[in-house]
């Protein structure tokens, strides 16, 4: 029906090789340099259904679910250890980025501190 962004794509390919689903609401998705079904369909969930009773939360709620998937993503990819980022960590990046913060400190002092003490004894 309507062609997706390559940026879509490209964000939907990432979250598969990461074994993720993300959905991107059409308005979002959808090509906007592409053809005249994509760009009536991308106005319609832009413009037309968000009027409609109920229809604006459910894109809305699609939309932060997607942005909860891909700042998980991030965390993901940011996590020195590979341990740290839990499922669900997207919906409260905060507890996240300090727990991130904590492990970075952790591997630093593991690595490079003690590398810097040892030398220090020689």
């Amino acid at each position: 029906m309507a062609q997706k962004s390559a940026a879509a794509r490209d964000l939907e390919g990432l979250a598969a090789q990461r074994g993720k689903g993300v959905f991107i609401p059409v308005a979002q998705a959808a090509d906007d340099e592409g053809d005249l079904v994509t760009k009536a369909t991308k106005g319609l969930y832009k413009d037309v259904l968000p009027v409609v009773p109920g229809v604006s939360s459910q894109i809305k709620g699609q939309s932060r679910r997607a942005m909860d998937t891909v700042r998980e993503m991030a965390l993901e990819t940011a996590d020195p250890t590979a341990s740290t980022v839990q499922a669900g960590a997207g919906r409260n990046p905060q507890a996240t980025l300090s727990a991130l913060k904590d492990a970075f400190d952790q591997e630093y002092a593991d690595t490079v501190k003690s590398y810097q003490s040892s030398c220090r004894r020689i």
